[in-house]
């Protein structure tokens, strides 16, 4: 049964392989700052603007900080300390960036050009015995004679975590990126620091992206209620700050990864029906907060209506609930 989910596990891998050919590109979300290594107390040698397309090089080992190439001229004033031939090799916050490719298999730590110094990433024991391959998917090649005694080796990535029965862990050993399966290894703590590259493959795009919408759904629909529920009892509401109303994650509604993995269109279906009913109760309230301030009023008919729109939204969320818990073990990619 494994060696068949491990056949599967290369088949789904023929995408993340031919990505990391390509190389990964980050695109800045907005202005964001150029520093000479990867933290926010390092020295900031640029500003670059929203839109920006530049070559990843490196990353930290929790990925929070990627290393890119940058072709501009520094301002004439501007540290080049980590300026080689031209480029100036500097350090952007992840949360300000989108990426392509795959970020994994960028070197930990990056090109050297400013002298830094790190606590390590969380440590695991592997031993000569231990299953680990060179190229995730290569299940017929694993890596043997690597090493000859127990070796601590620092966890660089992971593909699914703990709330998996048996996930994926990255290694780095002598510069090179190595995986193991948790069932070989055990999890070491301080794993879920690492990133999680699910969202590489349909199943973990798809499942992230329902676990997102279902956390702001969830927000906004105790904030709705929350108003309707004051009106109903003769309570004053506040018209400020009205949730905005939302649609789904593209992920859930753009592309194809529904049709590869179908366990996920009837919980898709469920939080598009429970959002439909939140929008609703938004699309109630932003009508009576537009009467004139002076007899401002909603009668009891609409404020009946929308708790039992919102009462219904909330059934479907706890159901959303049940259903997507156990799916999240039936993820091909991990082996469970």
């Amino acid at each position: 049964m494994r060696k068949l989910t491990l056949i599967l596990f290369c088949l789904l891998l023929a995408p993340l392989i031919n990505q990391a050919q390509t190389g990964v590109w980050v695109t800045t979300q907005d202005n964001v700052s150029l520093r000479l290594g990867p933290g926010q107390h390092w020295e900031r040698v640029a500003v670059l603007p929203s839109a920006t397309t530049l070559q990843a090089v490196g990353r930290t080992v929790n990925t929070d900080w990627i290393q890119v190439a940058y072709e501009t001229p520094l301002a004439a004033d501007a540290n080049d300390e980590a300026t080689i031939d031209g480029i100036t090799y500097g350090w952007v916050s992840a949360n300000y960036l989108i990426w392509s490719g795959n970020v994994l298999l960028l070197p930990v730590d990056g090109i050297a050009t400013t002298a830094t110094s790190r606590r390590a990433g969380p440590l695991l024991t592997i031993q000569p015995e231990t299953l680990f391959f060179e190229v995730l998917g290569d299940f017929d090649n694993p890596v043997q004679n690597l090493i000859a005694a127990e070796t601590q080796v620092e966890v660089t990535g992971r593909i699914g975590s703990s709330s998996n029965t048996y996930f994926w862990l990255q290694f780095e050993l002598n510069g090179n990126f190595y995986w193991t399966p948790t069932w070989e290894t055990g999890v070491p703590g301080g794993t879920r620091a690492v990133l999680d590259a699910s969202y590489l493959f349909p199943f973990g795009r798809i499942y992230d992206a329902i676990v997102a919408d279902t956390a702001i759904a969830t927000s906004a629909l105790s904030d709705i209620r929350g108003r309707w529920r004051d009106l109903d009892a003769g309570f004053a509401a506040t018209c400020n700050s009205i949730p905005a109303q939302f649609v789904l994650d593209e992920q859930l509604t753009v592309g194809n990864d529904l049709v590869y993995e179908p366990i996920f269109q009837a919980p898709r279906n469920v939080l598009q029906s429970a959002v439909d009913k939140i929008n609703i109760g938004i699309a109630n309230f932003e009508v009576v907060c537009s009467q004139p301030l002076e007899g401002r009023t909603a009668s009891a008919e609409v404020i009946a209506e929308s708790l039992l729109f919102l009462d219904q939204a909330t059934d479907e969320l706890n159901f959303l609930g049940v259903m997507t818990r156990p799916i999240a073990n039936r993820n091909p990619i991990l082996g469970n």
